[in-house]
């Protein structure tokens, strides 16, 4: 399979740039953007719990990222602010987050994180740069913007003056903490990851070859082979295993062919796991309510069940993420004996 990052060089030789698609996501749609983004994150950060609390009462943190369990006082973490304008970010649209961040950790709602950073489509401004690299210059100047940015509009209830204790605490928050993740990081991350073709929406590269069904059926097939033998047996009038199964050549190109199948199934699980994950679950689901139904009523032979079932499968009007992974008619029956195999269907009532 090709890599991501090597595919994202190719799938889009024109039109809109990965930027521009970022910059055209709606506030909610650019906060799941950066929490699904944390959650890229999480192995290389050491975070244990990634929360989106976004939203009315979100005291100026949309993604709390945590290297163990909130509940502990002490736990270190990461907050992360989702800031979408159409342009990038200015002071002046910064400073009430930075005063939420101050009057939110002196009254305890929550500890000062480890990490502040703002996450904006189109990165920061020059001058917002430069401040966020000199600490003490942020710091007076949200000291100056205090009353103008800050003291109406931390809460809704009541005026925070930058006076007494909060002042002293303001003084003395290390306010180096606050920084922004550069949008090329962001969408770099993403590049390298399982979520890139979901989050971008690109045309998936190209799936590789079907695995081959080893000679003897493995343990990881075992209970599909059991019903295959158990509709083949009553076909047949007798015991048909694996140790008879050639004998009765009908049976044994069934055999094979539903093994084929299976297979072809199973690559298509793995390929969609590593550039769509929970697509092959959504298709999955899709057959088995496509099919349950006709595998659940009355045929006149075993076989009748399964061959009916593996029909209707072929026919199945798919949803948005399946139809994405391109099923084909192998991929379709392989999956009713996927099912058979964990008992969703089965073919002996």
């Amino acid at each position: 399979m090709s890599s991501p990052d090597s595919a994202s060089h190719t799938v889009r030789p024109r039109g809109p740039t990965l930027h521009d698609i970022i910059r055209t996501y709606d506030d909610k749609r650019w906060e799941k953007f950066v929490t699904t983004w944390a959650e890229i994150k999480k192995e290389a950060e050491g975070y244990k719990v990634i929360h989106n609390i976004s939203g009315a009462g979100d005291h100026g943190v949309d993604v709390a990222a945590y290297l163990g369990e909130p509940s502990e006082s002490a736990v270190p973490w990461d907050a992360y602010q989702c800031k979408h304008h159409g342009g990038p970010l200015l002071p002046s649209q910064i400073w009430e987050e930075l005063g939420k961040l101050c009057f939110y950790t002196w009254n305890g709602t929550y500890s000062v994180p480890r990490r502040y950073r703002f996450a904006a489509p189109q990165d920061v401004s020059p001058k917002l740069n430069r401040l966020i690299l000199r600490p003490d210059e942020l710091k007076k100047e949200l000291i100056a913007n205090w009353d103008k940015h800050c003291r109406r509009r931390i809460t809704t209830t009541h005026e925070v003056p930058l006076e007494g204790m909060l002042l002293e605490h303001v003084e003395s928050l290390d306010l180096s903490r606050v920084g922004w993740v550069p949008s090329n990081q962001l969408i770099n991350e993403f590049v390298n990851s399982r979520q890139f073709y979901a989050e971008f929406e690109l045309p998936l590269p190209d799936r590789p070859p079907a695995p081959i069904p080893p000679d003897k059926p493995t343990p990881e097939e075992q209970r599909y082979v059991e019903q295959l033998f158990g509709v083949y047996s009553e076909a047949e009038g007798e015991i048909v295993d694996r140790n008879s199964l050639e004998k009765f050549p009908v049976r044994y190109r069934h055999f094979k062919r539903a093994r084929e199948h299976f297979y072809t199934a199973e690559g298509l699980q793995r390929f969609t796991r590593e550039c769509l994950p929970g697509a092959f679950e959504s298709f999955k689901n899709d057959i088995l309510v496509g099919v349950e139904d006709i595998c659940g009523s009355a045929h006149p032979s075993a076989m009748d069940r399964l061959t009916a079932t593996t029909d209707r499968a072929v026919q199945i009007q798919l949803s948005a993420i399946a139809s994405r992974i391109g099923p084909g008619p192998a991929d379709r029956k392989g999956t009713c004996h996927h099912l058979a195999n964990e008992d969703q269907l089965t073919w002996k009532l």
